[in-house]
């Protein structure tokens, strides 16, 4: 799963990565963890390049699986949140990944709160990759 293999990678960098996997998680198919996997690995990427020596050190990755849903949520602290801290406004990663989860039937927030950045993406067990054409155009 993705989630392992970015603890793997935050991990080596100093960062502390607590796992916490809650609930009925179900198997997903392989055609909706290959669209999931961008979802994941963004935010992970984005901790890399923006965390600063100076933060809390904590990642905190959540599974959180319930009948009607599963949900993944990335969180870690950021420095010095300000106005015009780029990190806070989002980017294009962030509508590529927003688009990519509505193509799965789920959604995707991402936002600073009390100076820790979270993206959450809750995805329906409902949700299928019936566009697999349109989530390859989107593969990043």
């Amino acid at each position: 799963m993705e989630i392992e293999n970015g603890m793997l990678t935050l991990e080596p960098q100093g960062f502390h990565v607590p796992k916490d996997i809650n609930g009925d998680v179900p198997v997903i198919p392989r055609a909706i963890q290959a669209g999931l996997a961008p979802v994941v690995r963004e935010p992970i990427t984005n901790i890399l390049k923006h965390a600063s020596r100076g933060t809390d050190r904590t990642v905190t990755l959540q599974v959180l699986g319930s009948r009607e849903k599963i949900q993944w949520v990335v969180s870690n602290a950021i420095a010095e949140p300000t106005e015009g801290n780029a990190a806070l406004k989002g980017g294009f990663g962030l509508i590529g990944l927003r688009e990519r989860m509505q193509l799965l039937g789920g959604t995707l927030s991402a936002g600073v709160e009390g100076g820790v950045w979270t993206v959450t993406a809750p995805l329906y067990k409902n949700a299928t990759a019936a566009k697999p054409d349109l989530l390859d155009a989107h593969a990043s």
